[in-house]
């Protein structure tokens, strides 16, 4: 992937798409990459640096809906699942 650094621990990597994939780490925004192309996607998510930061996250997952699903432990709370992205895939 054009331009990808591992500077944090990376979790999971998951295909969204047939030319989509994304890159979850611990500590950091998730990173999306055209497949095809290796070029990285400037995807704008609505949380802000903080949430990214200062909270673990531990997977992502993709429903049979094809809704993206983030699950970590958010600073103070043991465990949390929310619906990231809602995509028509």
């Amino acid at each position: 992937l054009l331009g990808f650094k591992e500077d944090n621990e990376v979790v999971k990597s998951v295909f969204v798409n047939d030319q989509e994939v994304w890159v979850l780490s611990s500590n950091k925004q998730i990173e999306t990459y055209n497949w095809l192309t290796k070029k990285k996607i400037d995807k704008k998510f609505v949380n802000t640096t903080a949430f990214w930061t200062d909270n673990k996250w531990n997977d992502l997952a993709i429903d049979a809906n094809k809704n993206i699903w983030l699950v970590g432990c958010l600073k103070d709370l043991v465990f949390v699942g929310t619906m990231l992205y809602k995509t028509s895939l």
